[in-house]
């Protein structure tokens, strides 16, 4: 039931093209599952954010353990990093990404408008970002860079992969 945003993405050499973007919220698991699969692509894998793993009190299952029956082996969970530590991550991916200017026009909109929040006793910036509307589709980004920055370590000069999704 709350904001859930994915990133659609291909990986070709040392270039990511996001290719989709998908942002919705107060919908179940299933809508988002149904979703990804009336999409035209093969997916490689699915990444999906660290508390993934947590249950939830009405399925008793995780938001891993229910995407996983539907794509078995291709569903994988982001280790837990620190917002700066995964806003360094996308900082480090982003000017290799080359994004369908259609598709996710929204989700760049939310990247666009994502920033900190100012303290004004202080007078400068806080540590965290600001949480609003741009945040979920940021999260999501973030969740994908942490990705792409885990895989690149493994797979620096690979031929194009299948799409991959990733979520918050």
């Amino acid at each position: 039931g709350d904001n859930t945003s994915i990133w659609f993405a291909q990986s070709l050499a040392m270039e990511f093209h996001i290719i989709d973007h998908m942002s919705s919220s107060l919908k179940d698991l299933g809508y988002y599952i149904k979703a990804i699969k009336e999409r035209p692509y093969i997916y490689g894998r699915h990444y999906l954010p660290h508390d993934a793993k947590a249950h939830e009190l009405g399925t008793g299952k995780s938001i891993e353990e229910q995407t996983r029956a539907h794509f078995p082996s291709s569903v994988f969970v982001t280790p837990k990093l620190s917002v700066a530590d995964g806003i360094a991550a996308a900082r480090a991916i982003f000017g290799r990404c080359w994004f369908d200017r259609e598709k996710c026009s929204d989700g760049l909109q939310s990247l666009r408008h994502y920033r900190y929040d100012r303290d004004d006793d202080l007078n400068t910036f806080k540590r965290e970002p600001l949480h609003d509307w741009a945040s979920h589709d940021a999260d999501a980004f973030r969740t994908l860079a942490v990705a792409i920055k885990g895989l690149s370590k493994k797979q620096e000069a690979r031929p194009a992969r299948p799409p991959t999704s990733a979520w918050s």
